[in-house]
């Protein structure tokens, strides 16, 4: 709403003391202001029996039979408050689809975390690393490459090209989200780095080119250029590199990057986050945080997001049922977990059982991969799904639910001004206006006559 709409508003009901920032108050000259309180106090005294007497909207301290009555006062100071609540519902700003800047916590300089933007990879299975080390997993046309936490740890993105198609491989040690993403954005294809600010804990990246700010657990621009913009989200795993090894024999493994002088750039045999993936310990400020304390800060979930609904299945949950047959915003679902790997998939009107090992069925015996949810009849289509520490999801999810727990938690607050349309607010302001403008014309009519 523009200002000279508020002003004009305001302006129409003089004994209502409302300011608008910015109006032009000038200063009232006290010898005319002392006069015309004299005579209003004189009309005020000589009583309801003259015709001119004056009444405010509000009953004078100075009156001592005023002509309303006290259901009138009450029925017009509601009126007042209506108003106060329409005008600031009114020139509340929408809920923009980007971040504020102040809820980015700067914690390092600009590529203090560098990431690794020419990629070299090997085929043998490295001395470094163990069978058991996590691993992020793509493969698109055939070509499949392994990116090790070990590495990402200390660099958080890696700019590739894979089967032809342009990836950022993202990992945040703090929420523990492995991410893939498209780096082709309206046609251009972006570079990605680490800006050394996080939101909500969560890595905050930078593009190249427009040098603006992209949250990673939602993928999003949040900053600059290109705010409110969704990078696509590529398919991809987290689990062992033996795991993957056996989906993919002749994948590809990220090398260590080295300096000029072959050194290796970080100690990639020791992992700087062990303690913390295990403490309750949040490092930085939380915008939202689960009072009801039933999951471990640290415990992985994996989460989703469909129908506007979003659900965290825990880890420790997973591991018993192995198999979970669901249904979340009217979409029906499987999640299926083996050996630390937690997947989504579609699952249509079936339903799936485990099968022991790494595989299950549906109700039709068909037999499917838990891992690649390949089967002899057909594969399975994966559901988008993020693995998470909790405390990071529920961050960013506040209404989520947990899968197997009900009764969660009380509603976080509700937003008073979220899904008030703004014509909706206009309108009712100008009703207010258009009510309290014709009392004040009336009252002006019956003072006249």
């Amino acid at each position: 709403m523009d200002r000279p709409f508020l002003q004009g508003l305001v302006a129409s009901m003089p004994h209502m003391h409302l300011e608008v920032p910015g109006a032009d108050h000038r200063p009232e000259d006290p010898a005319g202001a002392h006069l015309r309180r004299v005579k209003r106090t004189d009309r005020i005294l000589r009583g309801p029996g003259n015709k001119r007497s004056f009444q405010p909207l509000w009953a004078s301290p100075l009156s001592t039979e005023p002509r309303s009555s006290p259901v009138r006062h009450l029925a017009s100071l509601a009126w007042a408050a209506l108003l106060v609540v329409v005008l600031v519902v009114t020139v509340q700003p929408a809920r923009g689809d980007h971040v504020a800047e102040s809820d980015i916590v700067s914690v390092l300089e600009k590529d203090t975390i560098p990431a690794i933007l020419e990629p070299s990879f090997g085929t043998e299975d490295p001395d470094w690393l163990s069978p058991s080390s996590l691993v992020i997993g793509i493969a698109i046309g055939g070509d499949a490459r392994a990116y090790p936490i070990a590495i990402l740890n200390w660099h958080e993105i890696v700019n590739d090209v894979v089967g032809g198609t342009p990836v950022a491989i993202t990992f945040c040690p703090l929420c523990g989200t492995g991410i893939v993403f498209g780096r082709i954005v309206n046609g251009e294809t972006l570079t990605f780095g680490v800006s050394g600010r996080l939101y909500k804990n969560d890595l905050v990246m930078y593009d190249h080119q427009t040098e603006s700010y992209w949250t990673q657990l939602l993928g999003e621009g949040v900053l600059g250029f290109y705010h409110g913009t969704r990078l696509t989200v590529v398919t991809s795993a987290t689990l062992s590199w033996s795991q993957w090894r056996d989906l993919h024999p002749d994948s590809q493994l990220l090398d260590r990057p080295v300096d000029d002088r072959g050194r290796f750039l970080r100690d990639y045999g020791y992992d700087p986050y062990a303690a913390y993936a295990s403490s309750p310990e949040v490092w930085f400020p939380q915008g939202n945080v689960d009072p009801s304390k039933v999951l471990h800060p640290k415990e992985r979930v994996l989460g989703v997001v469909l129908g506007g609904q979003a659900r965290a299945y825990p880890e420790s949950t997973l591991k018993t049922e192995r198999v979970v047959n669901d249904v979340l915003g009217g979409v029906p679902l499987l999640v299926s977990y083996v050996d630390g790997v937690m997947k989504a998939w579609e699952r249509g009107e079936r339903t799936f059982v485990s099968s022991g090992g790494p595989t299950m069925a549906d109700d039709r015996g068909n037999a499917y991969d838990m891992i690649s949810g390949h089967g002899a009849s057909g594969n399975l289509t994966e559901i988008q799904a993020t693995t998470a520490f909790w405390f990071a999801w529920y961050d960013f999810y506040p209404a989520t639910s947990i899968y197997g727990i009900t009764d969660l938690r009380p509603a976080p607050p509700p937003n008073l001004w979220e899904g008030i349309p703004f014509w909706a607010s206009l309108a009712g302001a100008a009703i207010v206006a258009a009510a309290f403008l014709r009392r004040f014309r009336k009252r002006s009519r019956a003072r006249r006559g």
